[in-house]
Formats: C-alpha cells, structure tokens, sequence
C-alpha cells in the first residue's frame, strides 16, 4: 500500500531494535564542534529554543568538563532520551537507511510512549486514510517542527506529507472561488446530465459516471467522479493499450477504449463536470494539480511528492499549457511546481480564464 510505503506505521518484522537508552547520561564525549552540531540539530528539530540553547553554551564554555547534552539536560531544556537518541542513534540511521517504523523512531527520540504510539496505530486501523504523523500531531502528542525534521532525514519521501503546507491550502478567498466556481459547475453538470446520460448510455452499455480512487493533497486518497468516456471496464483492459507518456503516467491520443460519445466529452471537456463535486467536497480545487492514481504514485520519485502539496484541480498549469501535447511525466512535474511557486488569486484567475480558452478552441484535447 501507498500509505504505508510512505508512512510506516506498524512495527515491521524484522526492524532493527534501538539501543537501551537506561543509561540516560552516558553519552558519547564529543569534542566541541560535535557538540555545537548537536545544539544546532535541536534547533532545527525544534526542540530546544534559540535561548535554552545560548543559556547552555555560555555554560558550556565555563564547565568543559560538561557536554552540552548534560547541560541542556541539567536545565530541564530536554529529556535525556532524546539527547541520547541525537548523538548516537539518528547519525547512525542517517548512514543507513533504517528498518525501523516511525513510531519506533519517534519512540527512540523520546518524543512518544509505547502507549502513544499503541493508541495511534489503533486508531489509524479506525481510519486507514490517516497518516501517522498527522495522527500524532492532531492529538496533540508531537509537534510538526520535530517530526518533519526526522522524517526528511530519515525517510524522504514521507517529507511532503509533514512540510508546512503550501500558501494555497488554507486561503480563504480560494476556498471562496472553489466554493463559488463549484456552484455555477454542479449548475451546469445538472443542466447537461439527462442529454449526456442518454448519449452515453446509447452509445454503450455501462453506468453514466465513472470513479477512481486518486490521490490528493499531501497524499490523501479520495474518489473522483466524471462521466463515463470509455467502454465499460475500461481499467481491465489499459495492459492492451500502448502508453504514450513517459514516466509515471499514462496517455494514449487514439485509445480504442474510448467511444464515440466519449470523445465528444473529452474534447469539451464535459466528461470533467462531475468533478465540481469533489471541489465542493474540498477533495480539489478548481486549480491545482492532476490528481494521480495509485499506481501512478507507487512509481514516484522523492521530488515528485512535492507535485501533492496543494490541492489538485481541475485544471492548472499542465491543462492549460498544454493538456494532452505534453507527454512527459517529468514535465507535468515541473509545471506543477512551477505553479506552486507563482500561485496567487489573480494567478489562479488567469488560469482558469486560460483553460476555458483552451477548451472552447479544443486545443491540445484528445
């Protein structure tokens, strides 16, 4: 599963066990540059602030015979575990990739209990759909700042679905303009649905809409609907149809599968209407990313995560520089990311201007 590709949460067989920690201060005597890169890596992690840290190195200074994890220790900044667990575990696990789930880690850092961690697993059986890490942090247990520092180090792929989230996410006049462009869609998909449902279902047996379970922001799984384009079962037979594309997604210009009514909706883009009901759901956006299938992301790369950092849409920069001319996985990769870092409202406007541009003038449609 992808989930738990990206997401280890359960104790694996076979997991390398994490050394006692019942010592708690013996710790390896680094000398002062060790010790100054340990201060500045729970800085980063966010678990000690910039004046426990400063307090502790003027100490440092005057009592060499203290390293500064004792010292940090001694003032209550951090617990003995966790300092334990940055001088000599974490560089380990950072030279070798660990066999270790993230609740191990987290367990080993002393940021959670075994208890904690029993609890989140047994919720996340509850909601499969559910990271761990946002588990944890939801209930209040680990913060973002510690948590996206370990797992960018230690497993890079998990990093998207921790990293602060992208400017567009949370902004209210978008959610405005999702909400609202939805409305007048869902209007014109109820306006269009009896003439397209009997086109479609005269023009081949099978249901009117079609679903798909795809992935979206930060990796969530969700379905999307659309109104059906292709022969019924279409998705049994994509191992006898040539790709197109290259890399971790799949186009065919002249798919045998599609049927005659199919390409009337491609072309106009009607087979996409359903899909105002996903942004209305918050699922999507109107602009955003494609929204990959399963498959599509068990193939990823480490920096194509970073495409699931917003919301995907119905169209964004692939669909309207583009749409079908761009046969490039990587490609379509970089638009995304080249969208995330122009996304503004007016940016978002323009596309969408662009996109019914591009769909009246039916360039770039299949």
């Amino acid at each position: 599963m992808i989930a738990a590709d990206r997401y280890p949460h359960e104790f694996q067989p076979g997991a390398q066990p994490l050394s006692d920690t019942s010592s708690k201060l013996a710790y390896l005597r680094p000398h002062t540059p060790e010790s100054i890169d340990l201060g500045q890596r729970l800085l980063h992690a966010g678990l000690v602030t910039e004046l426990q840290l400063a307090a502790a190195l003027r100490h440092f200074q005057k009592a060499r015979h203290l390293q500064l994890g004792e010292i940090l220790v001694s003032q209550g900044a951090i617990a003995p575990q966790t300092v334990d667990f940055f001088v000599r575990q974490l560089p380990v696990l950072e030279r070798e990739r660990p066999l270790l789930t993230i609740g191990q880690i987290l367990t080993a850092a002393g940021l959670l209990s075994k208890r904690q961690v029993k609890a989140i697993l047994n919720y996340q059986r509850r909601h499969p759909d559910q990271r761990f890490g946002e588990i944890a942090i939801a209930f209040g247990w680990v913060k973002l700042q510690p948590l996206t520092y370990l797992l960018t180090r230690l497993y890079p792929k998990c990093c998207t679905a921790v990293r602060s989230p992208h400017p567009s996410v949370g902004n209210g006049i978008k959610r405005f303009i999702d909400i609202l462009g939805a409305a007048i869609g869902l209007s014109l998909t109820v306006a269009a649905l009896i003439p397209v449902a009997i086109a479609i279902r005269l023009n081949s047996k099978g249901p009117i809409f079609y679903s798909q379970i795809r992935y979206g922001l930060r990796g969530k799984p969700f379905r999307i609907w659309k109104f059906r384009s292709m022969v019924a079962w279409a998705d049994r037979q994509q191992h006898l149809v040539e790709n197109e594309a290259e890399g971790q997604f799949f186009k065919q210009a002249n798919d045998a599968r599609i049927t005659r009514v199919g390409r009337f909706l491609r072309r106009t883009s009607l087979d996409e209407f359903p899909q105002f009901w996903n942004v209305l759901m918050g699922d999507m956006s109107l602009v955003g990313t494609r929204p990959p299938t399963p498959n599509e992301v068990q193939n990823y790369g480490d920096w194509h995560w970073q495409r699931l950092d917003v919301k995907p849409g119905l169209t964004g920069e692939w669909q309207a520089n583009g749409r079908s001319n761009i046969k490039s996985f990587d490609d379509v990769v970089r638009l995304d990311l080249a969208y995330q870092a122009r996304w503004s409202i007016v940016y978002d406007l323009k596309l969408i201007w662009k996109t019914i541009y591009v769909v009246l003038a039916c360039k770039g449609a299949c």
